[in-house]
Order: structure tokens, then C-alpha cells, then sequence
């Protein structure tokens, strides 16, 4: 895919995830202990043999930036692979924030113009999925599209969360309904576009805000060859998080598990201490208890402090009990 740029769309918040994105990008936050949710969508470019890749960021940036670099990581460190970081700036024509995601796309339409491609992939930054992008190429070359957009099946209580797609015969998409209220189509736009980049191009010189609303539909309702590429395997689009917490997954931290009230209790690695989560008032508090070594007297945790936390569990009555990797102890706090 030597001819396609992609542009990830890493810059939001996630009101619906609280606490957790108020301090770092949504696309920024840590999953499985040392990794970040932006790198499922890298990793994916980079296997799918994408080698010009631009990141572009807005909300509490700097986690992020740190953690991409150079993108050594992800093999786009040469001179014929790079990755660009694209957060919004002032110019004559434009105020600087990004207002939405077409306008993030159009503010850096000088980046696509100077690459010379002939497709342009848009991608969510906070979406945890494995794909094949050369697979969504190929779908667009044999149907003879300008736009191609990755779907997947979701749950008929869900519909309401998506941009819901109907399609013709042929794959062809003849409807694309943000977040409807109901709906009779079971397949859920994933962001993934790919765009023949001149089209893209001619629709962001009218400056849109939303890619969906202003530069997806405007496409579809005038009949261009919009098509859908069907996508099988596991999707999640991160605003499900606090339903993966529940499953078991470490989004938040290096370590963390819920409680029956649906409490999170965090192992911070980098201050040694145990915070527990509220993610409906969004209050924090650190745990203070007693501790109790694994192979001796008690001990005393006042200051809940552990040299390296390393793992966590909370049994039925909320007790929380946390291994120490470094002073092999393990504590009982309640």
C-alpha cells in the first residue's frame, strides 16, 4: 500500500470515559500494563505495509507524543517510512482547534496534497481491533469505489451508539445514520475509510466540521460509489471500556480490577500506590489499610505505599489484597 496515506484521528477526550481520558487522550491510554490503545491502529498500518502515517492529536497530547516518538516501534523511523504528528495551529485561514474530525482532515490537506497518493485511509486512534487494511484496499479496487467504509455486526441494543450503515445489493451503501434512535440495519460503521484522495481533497476545500455528517452523507445522498467492506473479526470502539473492565482488561493501568460495586481499584506504578476509582462521581481516593505480609507478622501500610505493585485482586467482601514484586509481600487493604 506504498500509494495510501493514513490519518488517525487520536485527538478526542471520551466524555463517556470519565476520569480516565480528563488527563490524557482517550486513544493515549494504557492497555495490558505497558501498552496504549493508539498502538492496535499502528501496529495495523504497519503490517498492512502503510509507511507514511499522520497522527492527529488535540486533547491533552503529551502521553501520547512521548509514547509514538519517532515511531521507531511501528518501523517508521526510515527514510521512506515516517509518521507525522499533526496537532492544530494558527494560521490566516484557520482558528486552530480542530472543530471535528472532517476539519482535522482539512487543516492538514497540505500534507495530503504534498504526498502525492492516490488513497488516503482515515482511521479512529482509540478503536482495539486487528485488520488487515490491505483487504479493505482490495474490496475497493474490485468494486470500483471512491469511498470504501469498513462495518462490522453489532448487538440490536447497541445500534443506537454507532453510525448505523444500510446497504443495496452489491455492498453498496445507500444509508448512513449517526447514532439513530432505531433502526432496522445491524451493521455499525468501525471510522475505517478509505478514500481515493482526490475525492477527500475536493470535499474538505468546502472546509466541513464532521466527516460523517458533512462529508460522508453529502457522498452518498449524490451517488457516488460509496461501498462497505465487511469486517468479522473482534472490534471495540473504547466507549464500551467500562463494560472490557468488567471482562478483565487493563485499560487504565498496569494493574486493575472492580469490585461488586463497581469500584476500580488501580495499581499505580508510577507513585507505588493503590487508588480507588468512582467512575460515576469521578472521585479518586488512595487506599489506606492494614497490610499483611505473605509470609510473616503483620504488617503496617499506613501510606499504602509499595515499592513496585505487581498484582491486585478484591474479593467478594472488598477487600483488596496486592502483591509487592520488589519486597515479595503481599497486602491486605480494606
Amino acid at each position: 500500500m506504498q500509494d495510501t496515506m493514513a490519518l488517525v484521528l487520536a485527538g478526542g477526550r471520551g466524555a463517556s470515559l470519565s476520569v480516565l481520558s480528563a488527563e490524557r487522550a482517550e486513544s493515549a491510554l494504557p492497555f495490558g500494563g505497558k501498552y496504549r490503545v493508539v498502538d492496535f491502529v499502528l501496529s495495523n498500518c504497519c503490517h498492512s505495509g502503510i509507511v507514511r502515517v499522520g497522527v492527529l492529536t488535540q486533547h491533552a497530547p503529551t502521553s501520547l507524543h512521548d509514547h509514538i516518538g519517532s515511531g521507531r516501534p511501528w518501523d517508521l523511523d526510515r527514510r521512506d517510512a515516517r509518521v507525522f504528528i499533526l496537532q492544530p495551529f494558527l494560521t490566516r485561514e484557520s482558528s486552530g482547534w480542530y472543530r471535528g474530525t472532517a476539519d482535522a482532515l482539512a487543516q492538514n490537506r497540505e500534507l495530503i496534497e504534498e504526498s502525492r497518493v492516490r488513497r488516503v485511509l482515515v482511521l479512529p486512534g482509540d478503536h482495539v481491533y486487528k485488520m488487515d487494511y490491505r483487504e479493505l484496499a482490495r474490496t475497493h479496487e474490485e468494486r470500483g469505489a471512491r469511498v470504501t467504509i469498513a462495518v462490522t455486526g453489532v448487538p440490536a441494543e447497541e445500534t443506537r451508539r454507532f453510525g448505523m450503515v444500510t446497504l443495496a445489493d452489491g455492498d453498496r451503501v445507500i444509508a448512513l445514520d449517526e447514532k439513530p434512535p432505531a433502526t432496522a440495519s445491524l451493521l455499525a460503521s468501525m471510522g475505517v475509510v478509505l478514500f481515493d484522495a482526490d475525492l477527500l481533497l475536493e470535499a474538505l476545500e468546502k472546509r466541513p466540521v464532521d466527516l460523517t455528517l458533512d462529508v460522508l452523507r453529502p457522498m452518498i445522498e449524490s451517488g457516488e460509489r460509496v461501498f462497505a467492506h465487511p469486517f468479522r473479526g473482534y472490534w471495540d470502539d473504547h466507549a464500551s471500556t467500562l463494560t472490557t473492565l468488567r471482562d478483565g482488561w487493563c485499560y487504565t493501568g498496569d494493574i486493575g480490577r472492580f469490585d461488586e460495586r463497581g469500584l476500580l481499584y488501580l495499581a499505580d506504578t508510577e507513585s507505588h500506590t493503590i487508588r480507588r476509582i468512582d467512575l460515576k462521581s469521578g472521585v479518586i481516593t488512595t487506599v489506606v489499610g492494614t497490610g499483611k505480609r505473605g509470609d510473616g507478622p503483620d504488617g503496617d501500610a499506613r501510606q499504602c505505599k509499595l515499592a513496585r505493585p505487581h498484582g491486585i485482586f478484591v474479593d467478594s467482601s472488598g477487600t483488596v489484597y496486592v502483591s509487592d514484586s520488589e519486597s515479595h509481600r503481599v497486602r491486605m487493604l480494606k
